[in-house]
């Protein structure tokens, strides 16, 4: 919240996956809802949301803020060359943080100054690294299987 309050001028949509947000009171839940620049899309199973799925939102957004350095939501936000912004409070640091998209959550709006400030170059460099080094290429894996089970069947 406190990001959301600091950058007026950006829109954030907090998706929550599986009811994190019921810690809140409903009350508390209204007063988030009245902040301008907070979309908040609540479900306790994401699968069965008709709008509003993680792959919709990742395609209008411009950066990724995973409250896990462990989730998929984060390789999947670089394969679509989103930035990302890995938050690890409880554990080790890991590779992320050699690339510096890796933070806890007291350094979170430091790592998201410096994604702002950053150009759409520096941004793309700094994915593309990235693929490179977990092995995420611009090939279509799906595409691939596909090709090799027709070229296989003949």
């Amino acid at each position: 919240i406190n990001l959301v309050n600091i950058h007026t001028n950006f829109l954030f949509i907090y998706k929550e996956k599986k009811g994190e947000l019921e810690i809140f009171s409903k009350e508390e839940i209204k007063n988030l809802n009245k902040i301008p620049n907070l979309f908040i899309v609540r479900t306790k199973k994401p699968r069965f949301l008709e709008f509003n799925q993680f792959e919709d939102l990742l395609k209008i957004s411009d950066c990724l803020i995973s409250q896990s350095h462990t989730s998929t939501t984060i390789w999947q936000a670089i394969n679509e060359m989103k930035y990302v912004i890995a938050i690890n409070n409880s554990f080790e640091s890991s590779f992320l943080k050699d690339f510096e998209i890796e933070t806890n959550l007291e350094s979170l709006n430091v790592h998201f100054q410096k994604f702002i400030s950053m150009n759409n170059d520096m941004i793309i460099e700094k994915l593309n690294k990235i693929r490179e080094y977990v092995n995420i290429n611009k090939i279509d894996g799906l595409e691939e299987v596909y090709k090799d089970l027709i070229h296989n069947s003949v």
